[in-house]
């Protein structure tokens, strides 16, 4: 019997940054601090630390390095560098409406983090492991709620492994035709594209597919034109906002989708369950799915419903508005220490049309029988 990994469900927090420390040296490269082994162990040096909060600010001959494990914070003025690299678990944050340019700008190690605050902007001729000359998003936490903008951006076709970008409310990722996430095709396992705070985000590529974590808040959407694929044992579609797939999505793979959002699908084009579907939040919560077109369901795969309780409002619901064409795995959960009385009905799927029936249904969670009827518009649960 697959299993469901619930750890999958945690989204990670992004980096603070609290400290202000940052290095930077005129083009000639000369260290400045023969003390700075940092700076030794650079071909051409770098420089002592630096304040760019406190009237500091590179000048556009010079190369900036920001430290292994340093964080450093533009928020206010204008910054310009001819360079500018990360190091390992160092932080960059240009804020409250300040402005930074650099020719080029280099996410060096992992754990790195870049952050562009909201009225804020930031342009490069050249994004180095960020924007690499694949197309890939590849290195550290990139926040963007302000505006990144890199000339040499004209498509990000991947966001690679390791990689949290991070777009909140208006905060935009621009090349030099527009927005550089259009041509998105793949969110790779072990990367993660969140979108908050009434972010609305388009995509135009010829495939989507995400294999890794794709988060959507309530007050958020993405559009997405080509046919969407979530697929792998580690890929995770966590969605309270609304999810747009106009060519249809498939889940496939050992794949989840799980909260309480809408994803919309044109005619045709449903929405198919071949994997895992768990209406739930990340707190564990019973929540409604709602599917904005058809729903099918293979035999491959699974719907999670929990109970939480006696009422209707206590268990997790999918509301289709098309038709629900079923199949698969039925698994109901209930939560511990809820106790359920015999007799009580539970709806569990809405839909305009209801064909097929699931093929098991696994009980989990209660010693009382749990018997599942079929309506032509709904499937209920009956205890006892």
């Amino acid at each position: 019997m697959k299993t469901l990994n619930v750890n999958w469900f945690r989204k990670t927090v992004v980096l603070a940054v609290t400290t202000i420390a940052a290095y930077s040296v005129p083009a000639a490269h000369a260290c400045l601090e023969e003390t700075n082994l940092d700076c030794l162990e650079r071909s051409g040096g770098w420089a002592i630390a630096r304040d760019w909060s406190t009237g500091f600010v590179p000048g556009t001959n010079t190369n900036a390095f920001i430290g292994t494990g340093l964080t450093a914070t533009l928020n206010s003025g204008f910054g310009f560098a001819n360079s500018l690299k990360l190091g390992p678990r160092s932080a960059l944050a240009v804020t409250s409406g300040a402005g930074m340019q650099s020719g080029s700008v280099d996410l060096e190690g992992a754990g790195t983090s870049l952050t562009i605050g909201a009225d804020s902007t930031f342009q490069t001729n050249n994004l180095e492991n960020i924007n690499a000359t694949d197309g890939a998003l590849a290195g550290g936490v990139v926040t963007i709620a302000g505006t990144l903008t890199a000339n040499n951006a004209f498509a990000i076709a991947t966001i690679a492994a390791g990689t949290i970008l991070n777009l909140v409310e208006n905060g935009a990722l621009n090349g030099p035709d527009g927005n550089a996430l259009q041509s998105l095709g793949t969110v790779a396992e072990g990367a993660q594209l969140n979108l908050t705070l009434g972010q609305n985000l388009n995509i135009q590529s010829s495939e989507f597919t995400n294999a890794g974590h794709l988060y959507i808040d309530s007050s958020s959407v993405l559009n997405v034109t080509p046919p969407v694929i979530v697929s792998g044992k580690k890929a995770l579609l966590d969605l309270y906002g609304n999810f747009t797939g106009a060519n249809g999505i498939l889940l496939k793979g050992g794949a989840t989708a799980m909260g309480g959002g809408t994803v919309v699908v044109d005619d045709d084009e449903p929405f198919i369950n071949d994997a895992f579907l768990a209406p739930f939040d990340d707190s564990g919560n019973p929540t409604t799915f709602t599917v904005d077109g058809d729903y099918v369901q293979e035999s491959d795969g699974d719907l999670y419903i929990f109970i939480a309780g006696n009422g209707s409002s206590d268990s997790s619901l999918v509301d289709v508005d098309g038709s629900a064409t079923l199949d698969g795995t039925l698994v109901i959960n209930v939560d511990e220490g809820v106790t359920l009385t015999p007799g009580t009905t539970i709806p569990i799927m809405f839909a305009s049309r209801r064909s097929g029936k699931f093929t098991k249904v696994i009980v989990n969670g209660t010693t009382l029988p749990v018997n599942v009827s079929y309506g032509p518009t709904e499937v209920d649960l009956t205890i006892g």
